[in-house]
Formats: C-alpha cells, structure tokens, sequence
C-alpha cells in the first residue's frame, strides 16, 4: 500500500509541476508553441491562459495529498478525536468551577 501511495502522489505531483511550468510560459515537450499544442493536445492552435494552468496545478496538488492522507488517516484520527474531547472538557470545567 505505501509503494502505491508514493507512485501515485509522486506523478500526481510532477503532473502539477508541469503545469506550473506551462502557466510561466515554458514549451516542453515541444520546442514552439504551436508544437507543445500539437504534442500535448493533439489538434488546435490555442494554448489555455496561465490561470488555467495553475489552476489544474493546484487541483492536482491537491489530489496528490489524498492518498498520503488515506495512508495515515488512523493516526490522524487518533490524534484528533482526543483533542476535541479535552478541549470539550477544559470547557465544562471551566464553565462548572469558576461559579
């Protein structure tokens, strides 16, 4: 399960890396730009604004955390259920004892 988790997250987030790189104007995998869309999209001869890009980068970005978030999703809810249950106790204490 932790080799999937690793794979996944890690092209999830080259994928998000690539975007950032074609929202600051970059042309990989091709040398013009007219080439990267031939490449990339296979037909056209619009590239999508840099808002676009960096937008699907963020949406990737975080697709790519939910699977280290599933892989540790026990100790997370370990951590955090005992949290709330003191802060709800500091507060019926302290709402019972300072009358």
């Amino acid at each position: 399960m932790t080799f999937i988790t690793i794979i996944t997250t890690s092209i999830l987030f080259s994928l998000a890396l690539v975007h950032i790189y074609w929202g600051f104007g970059g042309l990989w995998p091709g040398n013009t730009k007219q080439e990267l869309i031939d490449k990339v999209f296979g037909k056209g001869n619009q590239f999508p604004s840099p808002f676009i890009c960096f937008f699907v980068a963020l949406g990737l970005f975080l697709f790519s955390m939910l699977p280290i978030l599933w892989m540790f999703r026990f100790s997370l809810i370990k951590r955090i259920i005992p949290t709330q249950m003191n802060i709800c106790w500091m507060n019926f204490l302290r709402k019972y004892t300072n009358e």
